[in-house]
């Protein structure tokens, strides 16, 4: 993550720290997903403003490009044979994946994807 930076993002009261690679002076694509914001998702861009000595979001600039799909599985899922087929093919479909405190998956699928989510969704059916 060396080319990423640290972004506060602030919301009602609470706060929590994703990463983001600098594309313009004050604009930011997030190279992870916010667990509590929904719309600040990988791939979305968001302005950033300097702030005692951190960055911090100002507000969402432009949506996503992709599609993100959450879901809640068991680690060992996630991790079998079944949970590397699925994340190799998300990336062999132009995508990206996030695990979360083991069992918390998100995926992001180009929006020309829509079919292969089920796809996705179908091999991460546990047995």
């Amino acid at each position: 993550m060396s080319d990423f930076e640290k972004i506060k993002v602030i919301r009602e009261g609470s706060s929590e720290i994703i990463f983001g690679k600098r594309i313009a002076e004050n604009i930011y694509r997030c190279e992870e997903s916010a667990l509590f914001i929904e719309e600040l998702v990988y791939g979305a861009e968001i302005e950033v403003k300097e702030e005692n000595g951190q960055k911090v979001m100002v507000k969402l600039i432009n949506a996503s490009p992709f599609i993100t799909t959450r879901i809640l599985l068991s680690r060992e899922m996630l991790d079998s044979d079944k949970g590397k087929e699925a994340k190799s093919k998300i990336i062999s479909y132009g995508g990206e994946w996030e695990q979360i405190m083991g069992g918390y998956f998100l995926f992001h699928l180009p929006k020309d994807r829509k079919r292969e989510i089920i796809e996705i969704k179908s091999l991460l059916k546990a047995e």
